[in-house]
């Protein structure tokens, strides 16, 4: 089971997977990744994990797992993927305390931020991939259509992505992680600890990810003033946390007003699209995974041409695809994390890391990599702040 569990870790950032049928890719005659059903590794090594956890801790559920999995396989793969990171969810609350206490898992962190730290720091001083896609996904640097790019000294710079499918992404992860491992410091040498944060902390910073460095800054502040705040400071830091998922769309509504940054001007189209998608659809939605499709058949907006991409806004994004029964979800999800009885603490470190990235991308939602890191790593985190903190180091 730990030994499992320390793979799925070290894999989540894997963008290993088998196209299962690309032609339902297409959409008015345009390629859309988003729209492919793909098997990755790591959802192999998730599947494995929540069956083994079913048949370990509860048997009866096993068989509807499996049930409920393979009606949504054959009728939405999109919701078989959104159905296994529930599971993994699900089977993480599952685990006795010893098992997510075992310091293996530590070292399968320990892992994945360092391999994925010293990968993404290589291709960036290389300026290209290091062994290309069957080295458990690595990205084609050199010749992958929409890879980010950024200027710096006027001299244009290709931003590394480790084995993710965009940098974006591997700092989100690398921060998720960065967080846990800093909880879990007292597991480690004090060298290897630091060590590891160091490099994973290099990493991010070249990744020029804004939304992954503001949830690294909010984590950090967390550490910095919990001590200080009394109950009614922290509900009070938690609203204004969760405000930023209002505020954030606002904010870069008013930017676009006096500037014409292209990466800018997306989000804004893309987000204005979403709402005018849930005004049509307020109930039910347009459906799930039905964003990017619905976008290339009715895209008029120029700036959208060539950047036919899920909202990046994972609220609007799924009041869009869902409605109103969207929100009710996420409402049942936070009863269920209270009823859970996480420290109020956890869920404020939590909503810190989670706001910002789920604010300003969509990956957290829409990938695997991004779902997987909050069924396994963000429930860790809520896990352990709810514990008794490790000796400072």
């Amino acid at each position: 089971m730990v030994s499992l569990l320390s793979l799925l870790i070290f894999l989540i950032p894997s963008n290993l997977f088998l196209v299962l049928h690309e032609q339902s890719a297409y959409a008015n005659g345009i390629r859309i990744d988003y729209l492919i059903p793909k098997l990755y590794l790591s959802a192999l090594v998730a599947l494995s994990f929540v069956i083994l956890t079913a048949a370990v801790y509860k048997k009866r559920l096993l068989l509807l797992w499996l049930a409920l999995l393979g009606i949504s396989i054959w009728y939405n793969w999109f919701f078989a993927e959104l159905l296994l990171a529930g599971a993994v969810a699900w089977s993480m609350t599952q685990l006795p305390k010893q098992i997510l206490q075992n310091k293996q898992l530590t070292w399968g962190l320990v892992s994945m931020i360092v391999f994925q730290s010293v990968v993404s720091i290589a291709q960036f001083f290389l300026q290209k991939s290091l062994f290309g896609y069957k080295f458990l996904g690595e990205s084609d640097l050199l010749h992958f259509a929409g890879i980010a790019t950024q200027t710096i000294g006027g001299r244009e710079f290709i931003l590394p992505s480790g084995t993710t499918a965009h940098p974006n992404v591997l700092a989100g992860i690398l921060v998720i992680a960065g967080v846990l491992l800093w909880q879990r410091r007292g597991d480690l040498p004090r060298w290897l600890a630091l060590g590891t944060l160091l490099v994973g902390l290099i990493a991010l910073i070249l990744t020029i990810s804004l939304s992954a460095w503001l949830a690294a800054v909010l984590a950090i502040a967390f550490f910095l003033v919990k001590n200080k705040f009394d109950p009614i400071q922290k509900k009070l830091f938690l609203i204004g946390i969760w405000s930023f998922a209002i505020i954030i769309p606002l904010t870069l509504a008013q930017l676009v007003q006096i500037s014409a940054h292209p990466s800018l001007v997306r989000r804004v189209a893309l987000n204005e699209v979403a709402v005018a998608n849930f005004v049509q659809n307020p109930i039910w939605g347009t459906g799930l995974n039905t964003f990017t499709k619905e976008l290339s058949l009715t895209n008029t907006n120029k700036d959208l041409e060539r950047f036919i991409q899920p909202a990046h806004n994972i609220p609007l994004l799924t009041l869009s695809e869902i409605g109103v029964v969207g929100v009710l979800a996420v409402l049942g999800l936070l009863i269920w994390l209270q009823r859970k009885n996480y420290h109020p603490d956890s869920l404020l470190l939590a909503s810190c890391i989670a706001v910002p990235l789920l604010s300003l991308d969509h990956y957290l939602y829409t990938l695997e990599s991004g779902r997987l890191a909050v069924a396994v790593l963000l429930l860790m985190v809520l896990v352990k702040e709810s514990e008794k903190e490790p000796d400072s180091v």
